[in-house]
């Protein structure tokens, strides 16, 4: 508990700015403070509606080329984005738009940036270890220089308590959710070598041991 404390605090200590990587730590609670942006970017056009994107209602993956519905949604970075798409999340005048994420196996960072971050927007993070929930003015209270419907920002999420994202669900109560350029990273398991290495220790260890007791 206590290293979980000292590093909530070192989150804390350090001011973001707007347009930096903002870095939400998943573990004891939810702090907020610089981060490094991860990697491994994702084509929001390319994922699998039925399993990967889950959207309904007013939910849609937009290209920036096509003009922006005035009042309803616009493009995150000014419509620079990766991959030329970005996704938007409505409330009106449709009904109600849910878009769900869902994160492949033993993923424990991801990163988008967060467009013109509004308090009535609402993202849910599922991880292995519980649920979270953070909104556009979470993100005003806690980052300097963010001033809602204006600013976009760079979001890094992790579970420092060593468990993986699986989904995230985005909704808002008004016009507009958007979000871009998703970046996720993967934990690496040991190397099967690493493995085998290590278990040959441990019976050299317990032999070692065996032998001075016969002795």
């Amino acid at each position: 508990m206590k290293k979980l404390l000292l590093t909530t605090a070192a989150f804390l200590s350090l001011a973001s700015t707007a347009h930096a990587a903002t870095l939400i730590d998943l573990g004891s609670t939810v702090t907020y403070g610089a981060g490094s942006a991860v990697t491994g970017d994702i084509n929001i056009a390319g994922l699998n509606p039925a399993t990967q994107l889950i959207l309904t209602g007013d939910a849609h993956v937009i290209n920036p080329a096509l003009p922006n519905s005035a009042g309803q949604y616009t493009a995150p970075d000014g419509g620079s984005v990766f991959g030329n798409n970005y996704l938007a999340v409505i409330n009106t005048p449709g009904p109600s738009g849910t878009a769900t994420y869902n994160l492949a196996p033993s993923q424990t960072t991801f990163g988008f940036t967060w467009g013109s971050v509004d308090a009535f927007n609402t993202l849910v993070v599922n991880t292995t270890n519980g649920s979270y929930t953070i909104t556009g003015q979470n993100i005003k209270d806690n980052v300097a220089g963010v001033s809602l419907g204006s600013t976009d920002e760079d979001v890094t999420l992790q579970d420092t308590l060593g468990g993986f994202i699986t989904s995230l669900v985005l909704t808002t109560s008004q016009n507009s959710f958007e979000v871009a350029n998703f970046e996720t990273a993967t934990a690496t398991p040991l190397p099967a070598s690493v493995t085998l290495f290590g278990s040959a220790l441990l019976g050299f260890a317990a032999l070692a041991f065996f032998r001075r007791k016969a002795v």
